[in-house]
């Protein structure tokens, strides 16, 4: 069985570990860059554009995970009958 794509050569268990050290990761770059941009200009928005950025990587993230994973379902479940039609 070859496989197809990247995420199909992933365990789920490996992308559960990946996605969870991304957020982990994303959590503590936040708390990390939170007081220095915080000290550099007072005035500003109560949320850093970096912590900004970075939750908008992890979504993206998220979302081709997530993307990647109903693919997979969809590949290994037999096909329903389309003659069907509920009425």
């Amino acid at each position: 069985m070859s496989a197809s794509t990247f995420m199909d050569a992933l365990p789920l268990w490996a992308l559960y570990l990946i996605v969870a050290a991304m957020i982990l990761l994303s959590t503590e770059a936040g708390e990390v860059l939170r007081p220095a941009t915080a000290r550099r200009a007072r005035s500003q928005a109560e949320v850093p554009i970096a912590s900004g950025a970075m939750l908008g990587l992890l979504a993206g993230f998220l979302i081709i995970s997530f993307r990647e994973a109903g693919i997979r379902q969809r590949r290994s479940r037999p096909a329903a009958p389309r003659d069907r039609v509920p009425a």
